[in-house]
């Protein structure tokens, strides 16, 4: 089965951005569930797609904050 890694990637980004808009306390200054969330839904994608180019995609992507 071919994955569409458009879709995925923008699927994976705005899952993430969401989940770092309301994940995180302000008023305690730290991580909620959803930010761990966030991270845990990173690494998989990492792994499946480690040493690929779109896992540069991906670290590129995020550091940019897209």
């Amino acid at each position: 089965m071919k994955v569409n890694y458009i879709d995925t990637w923008q699927k994976l980004k705005d899952e993430i951005r969401e989940m770092f808009i309301f994940g995180y306390d302000l008023e305690k200054g730290t991580p909620s569930k959803y930010m761990n969330e966030a991270y845990g839904i990173v690494f998989k994608k990492m792994c499946e797609l480690d040493g690929t180019q779109d896992f540069q995609n991906l670290l590129h992507d995020l550091k940019r904050g897209e």
